[in-house]
């Protein structure tokens, strides 16, 4: 993988889409600490230390779930093999911390919000969905907490495949039902839908809704692949944090998502990376063979409008704030 030229497609993307303008004072990174946030981090830090752009950058972790962040409060209950991997964890989460203070990137822990109840999680079909309900609503909470929101964003590590996955999810959900048929006969299903989708948001920038204020959430790296930010952390000595939670607590504390994951990893294996590498040297049109998603952004989008399952992005701007802290997210949670 050349890093400089995909550098220079990350910084072309901030710039065509005014990711990142005069008014932005500080970004706020929420970071799971996967290869997709480690990518993002590196990226933006590359960015405002090559633009001389004076941008503050923060990593966001929310203790939520406790367990991964405050682990001193289950050692004590947990079985020797199970307290190890939360041990390994939190060495990995302070790995990561120190990684990129060194870099000039510090993190702030938040403790969530007030309603948040850790018990809710067990008891949850879709723990994953509890969690990132709440992840979000400490996150805007946040935000809105600065004494300038206006000059504060949020940023998300989603790429093409995100909302590949986002929208192709999506479809099964409604079962194969097109929005326009939904939106008029099931508008409470329509909103959960642009809530969703607000949520992996497949544009760029969208407004988050904070009452009184324009803040704005921004995916800087949806112009990537996942092979690309898979061969990026290959590359690097970046400190991933694991995800823990299906080891401590079975499958059903596992995304759905990790099992898209999982196939694209077997895809994107050491043995398929050289292969991807060598061919591409000698056909530079390979690599769009390789790994369809590839594809240009721009292009992904135009095909998802048109065949009517991506709503327009003035039906999902502003709406982020009030779902998740009215009963559209809940009515989420619920059918989950």
């Amino acid at each position: 993988m050349n890093i400089e030229a995909t550098y220079k497609k990350f910084a072309a993307y901030i710039k065509k889409w005014n990711l990142i303008n005069e008014k932005t004072k500080k970004i706020v990174i929420g970071s799971s600490g996967g290869k997709d946030a480690n990518t993002m981090i590196y990226f933006l830090n590359e960015y405002r230390n090559r633009e001389g752009i004076d941008v503050e950058l923060e990593i966001a972790n929310i203790a939520i779930p406790e367990w991964k962040y405050k682990p001193e409060l289950f050692l004590d209950k947990l079985t020797d093999d199970k307290k190890e991997i939360l041990l390994q964890s939190q060495r990995e989460i302070e790995a990561h911390i120190s990684y990129w203070a060194e870099r000039g990137v510090k993190t702030v822990q938040l403790n969530g919000v007030d309603d948040f109840e850790s018990e809710k999680i067990y008891n949850s079909l879709n723990p994953c969905v509890y969690c990132f309900m709440f992840t979000k609503k400490a996150l805007f909470k946040y935000l809105e907490s600065h004494d300038d929101p206006d000059s504060v964003c949020l940023a998300f590590g989603l790429t093409k495949w995100d909302i590949v996955y986002a929208l192709l999810s999506q479809i099964l959900w409604t079962s194969g039902k097109l929005l326009d048929e939904i939106k008029k006969e099931q508008p409470i299903k329509y909103d959960m839908i642009k809530t969703h989708i607000a949520s992996f948001s497949p544009y760029p920038k969208i407004d988050i809704g904070v009452p009184g204020h324009k803040v704005y959430c921004i995916q800087p790296i949806l112009c990537l692949s996942d092979m690309e930010t898979r061969q990026l952390c290959a590359q690097s000595d970046f400190p991933i944090i694991q995800d823990t939670c299906s080891k401590l607590h079975g499958e059903k504390f596992q995304s759905d998502k990790r099992f898209f994951d999982q196939f694209l990893k077997n895809c994107a294996s050491e043995l398929a990376i050289q292969e991807y590498n060598e061919k591409s040297r000698k056909n530079p049109s390979f690599e769009k063979t390789l790994d369809p998603l590839f594809s240009d952004y721009d292009r992904l989008i135009e095909i998802y409008n048109k065949i009517g399952i991506l709503p327009a992005r003035e039906e999902i701007d502003g709406i982020l704030y009030d779902s998740f802290f009215n009963e559209t997210m809940g009515n989420i949670v619920e059918k989950e």
